[in-house]
């Protein structure tokens, strides 16, 4: 018995001075990465995997790096502000060396994805255990070996011994950081708004079944549209406990709006694009009728000639249909060109009924119908 419990506190042992000569190695490569190449993500990334093989180790490398080279910038502390650029926030951050927990979070995910490891930024607010705090947070969630786990470079700033906000289990995360989006949770039980204001601890026996886990996979893969309609229609279903919240959605909301009429700038684009289209095929043709078929072609030629001009007609109708059921267009005026499309489709069925005529007609009646008076 004496044998094998020295052979297990052997083992045990050695597993953790191995666990802690792989931290060492990590923080080590870290503070070891040139200031050639500190001047951007791709650069401190590519120093960190060229000197560390495992993802776990990386991710380690990156949190430090970001902890021990980016300083907490007092003189710069607002309300999360989802609006600048977000390759912005790592530039200045990067170049000024001083960021708040935007810059910090940013950075972080941006090494991890760069180095190979699945990595997100996620807003929200945190609290003390004794009350919320007024200002927005910004934290990271990493996946890494099939698990979700949490990182607060922000807090963790210039850590020494082991840092308290990486790697956290999102059940224990979410007890003083709480997401907008409620899917960022991460955790079987979900925390509402309302829970979390009014509760100094929260247990799993206070938590609803999170439905929103299981979503996660297809809300990653979607447009950033159908994100900001997701994540929108999530938090009014937890609970808008907090004016931090009520200006979060208020962004969402004009961040959809815009993404309407992106998306609505698209549709008429791309419906005039395919008047013009159709406008060419059959002006080409009038053309050519107007010179009485010469030089000759053969009837199928001659027929294909305005064929395609009906499809892409119809496929511009389809795109104003669309835009026409929007109750706003901010940018477009729909009703215009759909006046247009009308006149054109007109247009083209006057053309095909006298091409079905000039077709259905002996070779030698068919001159006479060029004389014809053309109503």
């Amino acid at each position: 018995m004496k044998y094998w419990g020295f052979l297990i506190f052997f083992l045990c042992a050695t597993n953790a001075f191995s666990q802690l000569a792989n931290v060492r190695l990590a923080e080590t490569t870290a503070a070891q990465v040139p200031r050639s190449e500190e001047t951007s993500t791709s650069g401190i990334a590519a120093f960190l995997s060229t000197n560390l093989v495992q993802p776990e180790d990386r991710v380690r490398a990156a949190y430090y790096w970001v902890t021990h080279n980016i300083s907490y910038d007092r003189d710069s502390m607002y309300a999360i502000n989802a609006g600048p650029d977000p390759q912005a926030r790592i530039r200045d951050a990067l170049r000024r060396k001083k960021g708040v927990c935007e810059n910090f979070a940013a950075i972080f995910s941006e090494l991890c994805r760069k180095s190979g490891i699945s990595s997100y930024v996620v807003d929200g607010y945190t609290s003390d255990r004794r009350r919320v705090n007024k200002s927005g947070h910004t934290w990271s969630v990493v996946f890494l070996h099939n698990q979700w786990l949490m990182y607060d470079p922000t807090w963790d700033e210039s850590y020494s011994g082991e840092p308290r906000f990486f790697a956290v289990s999102p059940g224990v995360f979410v007890d003083d950081h709480l997401p907008f989006d409620p899917i960022w949770q991460l955790t079987p039980g979900l925390v509402t708004p309302a829970r979390f204001y009014g509760l100094n601890k929260i247990t799993e026996g206070t938590r609803t079944p999170n439905s929103y886990l299981d979503s996660l996979p297809a809300f990653l893969v979607m447009d950033e549209l159908q994100q900001y309609q997701q994540t929108a229609r999530r938090m009014r279903a937890t609970g808008i406990e907090s004016e931090l919240a009520k200006v979060r959605l208020a962004y969402i909301n004009m961040k959809i709006g815009i993404g309407y009429e992106d998306q609505d700038i698209d549709l008429y684009n791309a419906a005039i694009d395919d008047y013009n289209k159709a406008l060419k095929i059959i002006n080409l043709y009038i053309i050519y009728r107007n010179s009485k078929f010469l030089p000759t072609k053969p009837d199928k030629e001659i027929s294909a000639m305005i064929a395609p001009a009906g499809d892409i007609l119809l496929s511009a109708m389809q795109k104003l249909d669309i835009l026409l059921a929007t109750p706003e267009q901010f940018q477009t005026d729909a009703s215009v060109l759909n006046s247009k499309l009308s006149a054109l489709t007109s247009k083209l069925h006057e053309q095909e009924l006298f091409l079905n005529l000039y077709l259905s007609q002996l070779p030698s009646a068919r001159e006479r119908l060029f004389y014809t008076r053309r109503k």
